[in-house]
């Protein structure tokens, strides 16, 4: 209870009508809480006859409202009585058009192959996917097959995978990988080029015209700054040497030598150090340079032939990428087929199977029952859920390597 301050009032009298005035106001608001928790209770379906108060709940036309002031024959529809708290209606319709969303994208994922101008009788489905000129589409509208291909067609189709450009990419790496001596603004250079400008290495992530300077960070990136590393020999010699005049000068020879012998050491492991990444950065621009020469089409396996690491081959609707690490490659044989040689999984790595993907869908949807809900709708996936807890993937694309342009399903 809270004590009461006289010295703050004029008189006893004060204190006592402010006490009973705070104990009326806490009296009517404990009546008028009861009073709420009495009325705030379901009567059951809406009846004109009933005369609701203020917090009574009805169900009335495939919803449930809330009384805001006391109705006497005026129906829930009247938003000045009444506030819709939720509708069964429209939870009904939302699922229904979930429902449907999902049967179209099951539907319509399925591989048609290379793709030709339809019959009129044999419409491309939203979300069937084709081949034109060696890449992938999507279909975004179900439509009669046209004149117009899907490599010019953006209205009906989107291209989630192009292999062509991946390759164009890599071969753009290996022919403009080169080193350019030091730079000068007088004359232009090709992306992925590389100058020496001061004491660094400096490589073009874009093509760059006269008069830009190694400065601008939108054309030109640091890759090795040599003057760092030299200032950082300075910097353990110059420690060495203040350590050294530290002692005094009554040091003897013995110690002196000793001090001089780790200066000569930390220089050793320091040049061995530059040495060691200039060597590994050679190595690592070698790889890089066979791995882009490698990274291109073979076009259909074929036994007999020989396969390098990054080699791309199709076989049977699918696309492999070839992993084996010998210099030498491999001869192609039965055991090393990359759909079903016993020693697959060592000579190749799966880029596109369409084909498992889409009966996977199909199957998935077919096993379950009930109601489907789009759970998420992503670049590389669909994914559908019954509880809203677990997502099944419809479809999912991985290219490792090189970034591809992918398509994004809305509606």
């Amino acid at each position: 209870m809270e004590t009461i301050d006289l010295i703050k009032y004029e008189s006893l009298g004060d204190a006592l009508t402010l006490s009973q005035n705070t104990s009326t106001y806490a009296n009517a608001q404990a009546i008028r809480a009861e009073a709420i928790a009495d009325n705030t209770k379901h009567i059951g379906d809406y009846n004109a006859d009933y005369v609701y108060s203020v917090n009574n709940l009805v169900q009335w036309d495939s919803g449930i409202y809330i009384c805001i002031q006391e109705a006497d024959g005026i129906e829930p529809s009247n938003t000045s009585y009444w506030t819709l708290i939720y509708s069964f209606k429209e939870l009904i319709t939302n699922t229904n058009t979930e429902y449907l969303n999902a049967k179209e994208i099951a539907d319509g994922s399925e591989y048609k192959g290379q793709w030709a101008q339809a019959a009129i009788g044999s419409p491309y489905l939203k979300y069937n996917t084709v081949v034109d000129d060696n890449a992938y589409y999507i279909c975004l509208v179900t439509h009669h097959g046209v004149s117009t291909r899907p490599l010019d067609d953006a209205t009906n189709w989107s291209k989630i995978l192009s292999i062509k450009e991946s390759i164009d990419k890599a071969d753009l790496v290996s022919a403009n990988s080169e080193y350019k001596g030091l730079h000068t603004s007088a004359i232009p250079y090709l992306r992925y080029n590389t100058v020496q400008y001061e004491s660094a290495l400096y490589i073009a992530i874009q093509d760059v015209i006269t008069s830009i300077p190694i400065t601008n960070t939108s054309y030109w990136v640091k890759t090795l700054d040599f003057k760092a590393i030299y200032d950082a020999v300075v910097l353990a010699e110059q420690n060495a040497v203040d350590a050294y005049n530290s002692i005094g000068d009554g040091i003897s020879d013995g110690a002196l030598k000793d001090v001089n012998n780790k200066i000569d050491e930390v220089d050793l492991l320091i040049a061995n150090d530059i040495a060691t990444a200039i060597s590994d950065t050679n190595d690592a621009r070698d790889l890089a340079n066979t791995s882009a020469n490698n990274l291109k089409s073979r076009g259909e396996w074929e036994i007999g032939q020989t396969y390098y690491k990054n080699n791309i081959v199709t076989s049977s609707s699918s696309t492999f990428i070839c992993k084996f690490i010998d210099d030498l490659g491999h001869l192609a044989a039965t055991i090393n087929n990359p759909v079903d040689g016993a020693n697959k999984d060592t000579y190749w790595d799966l880029v596109v199977d369409v084909t498992t993907s889409i009966n996977t869908v199909n199957d998935l949807v077919d096993s379950l029952s009930g109601v489907f809900f789009i759970s998420d709708i992503g670049v590389n996936s669909i994914k559908l859920t019954t509880s809203g807890e677990a997502s099944i993937a419809l479809s999912s694309i991985v290219v490792e390597g090189e970034t591809i342009e992918t398509a994004i399903i809305t509606y």
